[in-house]
């Protein structure tokens, strides 16, 4: 198999430095490979809508959204017999 020119340099820099810098690249090079791996592996597996839909509403049931219509309320007008007999004295 032919190397390419940046794997021979790579090679070549990390010949020269000590063996526990190159136990550290090599490491990383690892993680870095495991995580493209899953990255990957996560983008392919494309969850279908059945399943989507149940994990939304499995959410919605953990965590019930709470409105607050108090707001609301105080934009209606007031209908009641005595605040309309109020307001003709007025």
């Amino acid at each position: 198999m032919q190397m390419t020119y940046i794997e021979e340099n790579i090679l070549q820099t990390v010949q020269h430095l000590p063996v526990e810098k190159q136990q550290e690249i090599l490491d990383f090079s690892l993680f870095l490979k495991n995580k493209i791996e899953r990255v990957s592996l996560k983008k392919s597996q494309k969850p279908s809508f059945s399943s989507a839909l149940h994990d939304f509403l499995a959410d919605v049931k953990n965590t019930p959204i709470e409105i607050d219509t108090q707001l609301f309320d105080n934009d209606r007008a007031v209908i009641s017999g005595r605040n309309l007999i109020f307001n003709w004295f007025n």
